[in-house]
This record gives C-alpha cells, structure tokens and sequence, in this order.
C-alpha cells in the first residue's frame, strides 16, 4: 500500500497591494516592465562605452611565448628557462 503525504498549506495574503492579488493583467505590466528596464539599461551602458568611454579593449598579440613553469629537473632546459623568459623562436 503506498500512502501519499498531503503538501503543507499554502498561505494567501489578502493584502491588495501585493503583486499574487492584483489582476493578470497589472502583474503582466510589472514583470514586462522589469524586462524592459533591463534591456534598455543593458544597451545604454553598452552603447554609452562605445560612443563616450574607450570602446572594447584592443588586444595586443606580441610575438613569442611565455615560460609560465620552470621546466622539470631532468628536461634539456633545466636550469637555462626560467618562469616568465619569452621565447621568440626555436633554432633560429
């Protein structure tokens, strides 16, 4: 036999003011308006850096690689790479 346990009350306020006891359509407005103010806030700060600030950051590619690790003991290289040496070919 399977018993089910009954869901605990739900507790509705009477208040008017509150948006569950408005009419569908006042909460629709609402919650649009939310939206709305969102993406109307998103393009403004958007379109204000490009046209007022310094625009999206350039990137600057430089030629080369970092050594982010010092290689391990027994590499080649051990001892002669050190973390932050840049690397700009290979024989040559």
């Amino acid at each position: 036999e399977i018993k089910l346990k009954m869901a605990p009350p739900i507790n509705y306020y009477t208040d008017p003011d509150l948006l569950q006891n408005r009419p569908w359509a006042q909460r629709a407005l609402v919650l649009s308006g939310g939206v709305i103010f969102n993406l109307i806030l998103a393009f403004t700060l958007y379109f204000g850096e490009m046209t007022v600030g310094n625009g999206l950051p350039r990137p600057m590619f430089e030629p080369g690689a970092v050594v982010s690790a010092p290689p391990r003991v027994n590499a080649p290289s051990a001892g002669v790479l050190q973390p932050g040496d840049l690397i700009l070919g290979i024989n040559g």
